[in-house]
C-alpha cells in the first residue's frame, strides 16, 4: 500500500498538487511559499488494482516563517483593530454596530496598499450583553479596493465566520451620488427555524444569518447574489461534530421552504483539536450545519422536547411510530413507552409477546397491562434499565438524593434505586425543589427527553 498527499492553497482543492510518498513514515514538501497556510490530505493507494481510497479530513498547515517575511512570527490572518474599526459601546434595540467608514475606511485603504497582509479579519466574536444582531457598516471603497488588490476580509462571530473574497460584490452597481456609499452587513446572532420542515435537520451548531445592503445616498440596494460565492465557516472542537458523508451546510430556501444541502468541506488540526467546517453560498441568507433527519414528525415543531424527540428518531429508527404524528403531548401507555424503549435497542425485533419480554427484562411488573397509563416512577425505571443494557453495567441509585422529597414514601419500593438513578442523573422531567410526583402520569414527549438522556449518558448520543 503506497500513499498519495495532495497539498493546495484553498480548501476546495482548485489549485492542488500531487506527490507520491510512497510508504515512507515522513514525507517533505518542497518549494512551498514561507509563511503561508496550506491544506493538505492524503489517499491510500493499490499500485497493483490502481484503486485510490476517498480522501481523508483536511488539515490546516502554515510553512515556516523566512528571515524576510512580513510579521514572520504571526499568521497570514490580520485582525484589523485599532483606528480603523469603530465599534458602538451601546446596543440599541438589541443591535450593535460596528463601523469602517469615513476617515478611518481611508486609513485601513492606504494600509491595505502598503502591507503584505492577504486576508483580514474583523472580530465581532465579543458583541456587548443583549446583543441579538450586529449590523457592520463598511465602506464600498473598502470592498472596491480588496477586489484592486486580490485581498479578502473575514467576519468572524462567536459561532460562525463570513469569508468575502476578493471581488465578492463586484456585481453590485449603483451611480456616482458624490457620497460615501456604505455596505451595511445585517447579522443576525440568534436566527429563528423556519416552521416549514423545521425538523428536517439535527443541528450541530446555532444557526447563522446574514443580509447585505448598499446605501448609495440616493437609494438602498439589496445584494440578492454575490459575484463569487460567500464562505461560510463554522469552526468545531470537537472532532465529532463533523461525520464524512453526513454532516453538511444547508441554506434556506424560503422560495420553496426547504433547507438546500451544500457541498461541504472540513479541516481540522489534531494537534490543537481544532476544526472549521466550511461551504459556499452564493446568495445572503440563513445557514445550517447539520445532518438531515428527513423531516421526522410533522407535530412537533415548538414543542418543549421538540429536540429530544429529533435527536432519538434521528439516532434510532422507531419502528413502533409508522405515522407522521408523535403527539408528544399525549400520556403515553406502558405498552407504547416499553416499544419505544425496544425501538432504541438495535437489531432487537420484538413479536406480540413483547410484554412478556419487558417483564423478563425488568421494564415493567409482570401481568402489567400495555394499556395502563405509565407513571413517572414507572418511566424511570424504563429508561434506567435502558442505561444497563447500553452501558453493561449495573446501577445502584444514591437514595440521599430523593430522600429528601416530601412524597419519597410514594415510590415503589422494588424500585426505588432504580428512579433514585434516574433522578440523580438528571433522567426525569419537572421535578420540583420538594416533590417528585412518582405516581403521576407521564407525556410522550417527557418520555423522549428521558430516553435521551439515557442515551447521552451511555456515550450514544452528544
Amino acid at each position: 500500500m503506497e500513499y498519495i498527499l495532495e497539498i493546495a492553497s484553498d480548501v476546495d482543492y482548485t489549485d492542488s498538487k500531487e506527490y507520491s510518498a510512497k510508504s515512507v513514515a515522513e514525507f517533505k514538501v518542497e518549494g512551498l511559499i514561507s509563511n503561508h497556510r496550506y491544506f493538505a490530505r492524503l489517499y491510500a493507494y493499490d499500485p497493483v488494482k490502481k484503486l485510490r481510497s476517498q480522501p481523508t479530513q483536511s488539515i490546516n498547515v502554515r510553512t515556516r516563517s523566512s528571515s524576510d517575511d512580513y510579521d514572520s512570527d504571526k499568521d497570514v490572518d490580520h485582525v484589523i483593530t485599532g483606528d480603523y474599526v469603530d465599534k458602538g459601546t451601546n446596543v440599541i434595540g438589541g443591535v450593535w454596530t460596528v463601523k469602517i467608514i469615513g476617515v478611518n475606511a481611508d486609513r485601513l485603504v492606504q494600509r491595505m496598499k502598503t502591507d503584505k497582509v492577504l486576508d483580514y479579519t474583523v472580530d465581532l466574536s465579543k458583541p456587548p450583553a443583549s446583543t441579538t444582531r450586529i449590523s457592520v457598516w463598511v465602506a464600498k471603497k473598502v470592498f472596491d479596493n480588496l477586489e484592486q488588490l486580490q485581498e479578502n476580509i473575514t467576519f468572524k462571530t462567536a459561532v460562525v465566520t463570513y469569508n468575502f473574497k476578493a471581488g465578492i460584490l463586484s456585481n453590485v452597481s449603483s451611480a456616482d451620488t458624490k457620497k460615501e456609499q456604505i455596505y451595511i452587513l445585517d447579522i443576525v446572532l440568534t436566527p429563528q427555524k423556519p416552521v416549514a420542515n423545521a425538523n428536517e435537520l439535527v443541528l450541530k451548531q446555532p444557526l447563522a444569518q446574514i443580509g447585505i445592503t448598499l446605501e448609495t445616498g440616493a437609494e438602498v440596494l439589496t445584494v440578492t447574489e454575490f459575484s463569487i460565492p460567500l464562505i461560510v465557516g463554522y469552526p468545531y472542537t470537537n472532532i465529532k461534530d463533523y461525520t464524512e458523508g453526513k454532516t453538511f451546510g444547508y441554506q434556506y430556501n424560503s422560495v420553496l421552504s426547504k433547507w438546500d444541502q451544500q457541498s461541504s468541506s472540513s479541516q481540522y488540526d489534531t494537534d490543537n483539536s481544532v476544526g472549521l467546517i466550511s461551504f459556499k453560498s452564493q446568495t445572503p441568507g440563513l445557514f445550517a450545519l447539520a445532518d438531515r433527519t428527513s423531516n421526522l414528525f410533522d407535530d412537533i415543531y415548538g414543542n418543549k422536547y421538540e429536540s429530544s424527540i429529533t435527536n432519538v428518531a434521528y439516532k434510532h429508527k422507531l419502528k413502533s411510530i409508522t405515522g407522521r404524528l408523535f403527539e408528544p403531548n399525549k400520556n403515553i401507555t406502558v405498552g407504547d413507552a416499553v416499544k419505544l424503549i425496544f425501538d432504541t435497542i438495535d437489531n432487537y425485533k420484538y413479536s406480540s409477546d413483547y410484554m412478556l419480554a419487558a417483564a423478563k427484562t425488568g421494564l415493567v411488573k409482570t401481568n402489567k397491562s400495555a394499556t395502563a397509563i405509565c407513571t413517572r416512577q414507572e418511566a424511570a425505571t424504563m429508561v434506567t434499565i435502558l442505561y444497563e443494557i447500553k452501558s453493561s453495567s449495573r446501577t445502584k441509585g444514591n437514595l440521599d438524593v430523593i430522600s429528601s422529597y416530601s412524597d419519597y414514601g410514594k415510590v415503589d419500593k422494588a424500585v426505588l434505586n432504580k428512579v433514585a438513578f434516574a433522578v440523580e442523573n438528571g433522567f426525569v422531567p419537572n421535578v420540583s425543589a420538594t416533590k417528585l410526583n412518582p405516581t403521576e402520569n407521564i407525556t410522550r414527549g417527557e418520555f423522549m427527553y428521558m430516553i435521551e438522556k439515557a442515551l447521552v449518558l451511555a456515550g450514544e448520543i452528544e
